[in-house]
């Protein structure tokens, strides 16, 4: 599924807009299997792969909103605290409390929210599709640097548009709302 996943990202009617192309896909799977370790898959910057890939930030986010169009990705969003606690969010429509007594509407502070993406799926040789050095990383535990030198939610609405961004972070809950409005059936509440 890792390859079929990294092709439709290509094939996706939005890629070309964005500078999405094979090359792209190709320095992103070089990337995601060179240059991010084990413990980085659950949190990989978008930023990184821009400026490590040479590609520019646009064309690299835009990478990854398309990632977790097709399943690839799962946003990951980090509300930052003006104390230095982070607290993951799945939506920017609740106050966020914080352990030191802050409040804060994410709507709002959207600069404080930071988004990093979770691999879902485990490597595959593409083959042909990706002809691409088999280099792979030593995984090794680096220090916690969530939120220092990466792209806020409000960075990420400048580069790719507010409607992308909303996209990016929908709860579970609302997921699963949708696909029951999708089929029709009404006893949701009564269900969840």
């Amino acid at each position: 599924m890792y390859c079929k996943k990294l092709k439709n990202i290509v094939d996706h009617s939005e890629s070309i807009v964005n500078g999405i192309n094979l090359e792209v896909i190709r320095q992103l799977d070089y990337f995601l299997k060179s240059r991010v370790t084990q413990r980085e898959r659950t949190n990989i910057n978008p930023i990184k792969f821009a400026l490590e890939m040479n590609v520019s930030d646009k064309t690299a986010l835009m990478t990854f909103v398309l990632g977790v169009k097709v399943g690839l990705f799962k946003t990951r969003a980090y509300f930052n605290c003006d104390c230095g606690e982070m607290k993951e969010l799945t939506t920017t429509k609740y106050i966020v409390k914080c352990n030191c007594q802050r409040e804060y509407a994410p709507s709002q502070n959207k600069h404080k929210i930071f988004l990093y993406f979770k691999l879902l799926e485990q490597f595959q040789d593409c083959g042909d599709f990706l002809v691409i050095a088999k280099e792979y990383p030593i995984d090794y535990l680096i220090d916690d640097v969530l939120g220092k030198s990466h792209i806020s939610l409000a960075d990420a609405e400048q580069i790719v548009g507010e409607k992308e961004t909303d996209l990016l972070l929908v709860s579970q809950r609302e997921k699963i709302y949708q696909e029951y409005l999708l089929k029709g059936e009404s006893e949701f509440e009564k269900k969840n």
